[in-house]
């Protein structure tokens, strides 16, 4: 009974913001409907489906609103992580970059915030680059992956060269820095923080 209720609600709630998405794009004057036309119906598309939706055209409404994701997650109780990652996936196609850092902060003990996430951030990465997301909005994201070999790996891969000479740095790797830095063009600003870090004295490299 219960996934037979689901369905029709689901549907009840689906209909008006049918209905009203309509309205709207035939007035033609919402900005978001006008830069990303719907290409389908919303109505008869599963839970996670109409959260996406939701994530896409309707972010930040409050939860009073049939059309509020946070309303649409908790109607159909959907977990956390799968919120996040139907909201990273929605926000970054339309390149919301401050949305998407929203949805990581946590508060910390001493009443800062810091970022964090039930997703590994190696797939934030990924879904983030898919959708060409800035080097400093990857860069960002990289120092988060907590592995240092896959950071490293990653940053490599994405040519995120501060990440890639931070993570040498760190891991006191100089060989490393000194064959990474030999790839870099000279004069740019990464091969020029990449000599600096090979000429700092206040590193005790371990090669």
């Amino acid at each position: 009974m219960t996934q037979v209720h689901d369905q029709v609600s689901l549907l009840e709630t689906q209909l008006p913001i049918e209905e009203y998405d309509c309205q709207l794009e035939k007035e033609g004057k919402t900005t978001i409907f006008k830069d990303f036309p719907r290409t389908r119906s919303i109505v008869g598309t599963s839970a996670l489906s109409t959260l996406y939706y939701c994530c896409f055209y309707h972010y930040g409404l409050p939860e009073n609103n049939l059309a509020s994701p946070m309303a649409i997650k908790k109607q159909f109780r959907l977990t956390d992580k799968q919120y996040l990652w139907v909201a990273l996936s929605s926000r970054s196609r339309i390149r919301h970059w401050n949305d998407i850092e929203v949805l990581f902060h946590t508060k910390s003990w001493f009443g800062g915030s810091k970022l964090k996430s039930p997703i590994a951030f190696e797939r934030v990465v990924d879904v983030l680059f898919r959708t060409a997301a800035p080097p400093e909005i990857l860069s960002k994201y990289l120092k988060l992956v907590e592995n240092t070999e896959e950071r490293l790996s990653l940053s490599k891969k994405l040519k995120c060269h501060t990440v890639v000479i931070d993570t040498l740095v760190a891991a006191r790797d100089r060989q490393g820095l000194l064959a990474y830095a030999s790839k870099l063009e000279m004069g740019t600003n990464d091969h020029m923080l990449a000599q600096e870090a090979l000429r700092s004295p206040g590193t005790r490299w371990k090669n």
